[in-house]
């Protein structure tokens, strides 16, 4: 995932299951705090300064209230 980010300067979508897209936000952004992942929730990183921020964390407002019950952290 470093890769492809250091290597495309656009808008760039990474999509996985829950233990590797939280890996992804954890290993770019550096973030360490909680990171509900429900099903079909998304995880969105913007560029920042040298870096990425992690901007959404297992956002589900897309989702009915059924589906993002269902965590995994």
């Amino acid at each position: 995932a470093r890769s492809l980010a250091d290597r495309y300067a656009g808008p760039l979508l990474l999509v996985g299951h829950a233990v590797s897209v939280m890996g992804i936000a954890r290993g770019l952004s550096g973030f360490e705090g909680d990171m509900p992942c429900a099903v079909a929730s998304i995880f969105r990183l913007d560029r920042a300064d040298a870096g990425w921020k992690l901007v959404a964390n297992g956002d589900t407002s897309h989702l009915g209230e059924a589906i993002a019950a269902t965590r995994f952290h």
